[in-house]
């Protein structure tokens, strides 16, 4: 039997799901495995320890959430965790929309997710991230794309303003099948940052083995002791970036 997903309907509103929260194992049959969001979300967040793990979108995205418009502030902090979800695009949560400030905080870990089919093996954007973050040690490991255009992690579908991976944050083991192993822009970021003893390693995918930006990076930071290392392009350019 498919358990339904949670179906909301509120034009403006706040989603916070925190203190031990768990979402577990729930199935769609098309979108938003555990939660179905039909409106616009001013802020998203996982919070407090929370889990969203081995949730099933068998239609179209979003294996543990989809939101069916804009989400303001997405949020994953607090030693939360996003894992096992799977879907045909963004494994764990997908976005009709654009996203203004997306922030991956507080120790938290964002792994084994998958895109069966499609893009954004955790995450899915359908257009732009303005600030895009990880940090405070926060991990976005063995996620996995196996179509679409790839980000094995994270797929964002247009521009993203300012793109930063900093606090001794770590991006590792994240493939897909087309390009972007761990991070996929299709479109282009004006400030790219690694800092902060940060880790890229480990990533790949046929093109862009850590992060694969299909127009241009306007700016390209490497500093603070971070590591950028033994990431592979299979089949096209950039071992760590297009």
């Amino acid at each position: 039997m498919i358990n339904q997903p949670h179906k909301l309907g509120l034009s403006k509103h706040k989603a916070l799901l925190e203190n031990i929260v768990t979402l577990l194992k729930r199935r769609a049959s098309r979108g938003g495995g555990a939660i179905y969001v039909q409106s616009n979300i001013t802020t998203l967040s996982v919070n407090g320890s929370s889990t969203l793990s081995g949730n099933h979108a068998n239609g179209d995205g979003g294996g543990a959430i989809y939101v069916y418009g804009y989400v303001n502030n997405l949020i994953v902090d607090g030693n939360s965790t996003l894992s096992g979800n799977r879907a045909k695009s963004g494994g764990a949560i997908f976005v009709y929309e654009f996203v203004t400030t997306f922030t991956v905080d507080g120790n938290s870990t964002v792994s084994d997710n998958s895109a069966r089919g499609g893009s954004g093996g955790a995450i899915f954007v359908y257009e732009t991230i303005a600030t895009f973050t990880v940090d405070g040690s926060s991990t976005l490991a063995d996620n996995h794309a196996d179509g679409g255009s790839g980000g094995g992690a994270i797929y964002a579908e247009s521009n993203v303003t300012t793109l930063t991976v900093d606090g001794s944050s770590t991006l590792s083991g994240n493939s897909a099948k087309s390009g972007g192993g761990a991070i996929y822009v299709y479109g282009y970021v004006d400030n790219l940052t690694v800092d902060g003893n940060s880790t890229l390693s480990g990533n790949s995918a046929k093109r862009g083995g850590a992060i694969f930006v299909y127009n241009s990076v306007a700016n390209l930071t490497i500093d603070g002791n971070s590591t950028v290392s033994d990431n592979h392009a299979n089949g096209g350019n950039g071992g760590q970036f297009p």
